[in-house]
């Protein structure tokens, strides 16, 4: 079974891309590939959301991440 799946992908993503195309995916492989990253570097935030939140929390004596 395995072997068979890799076989599909290989399929799917060996030819070449249309041009001004990034990549051919299968369900489920950029949410992945986007957990995996955003485990390794944190997850984006806003800035105004950030401002907000930094603001908020100085009151109790919150500091941001990476501040001391």
């Amino acid at each position: 079974m395995t072997a068979a799946v890799d076989e599909t992908l290989g399929t799917l993503k060996g030819p070449p891309l249309a041009h001004g195309a990034d990549g051919v995916y299968y369900p489920g492989e950029r949410s992945t590939a986007r957990d995996v990253e955003r485990a390794a570097d944190g997850v984006p935030v806003a800035p105004k959301v950030w401002r907000d939140l930094t603001e908020r929390a100085a009151p109790s004596g919150i500091r941001p991440p990476g501040t001391g």
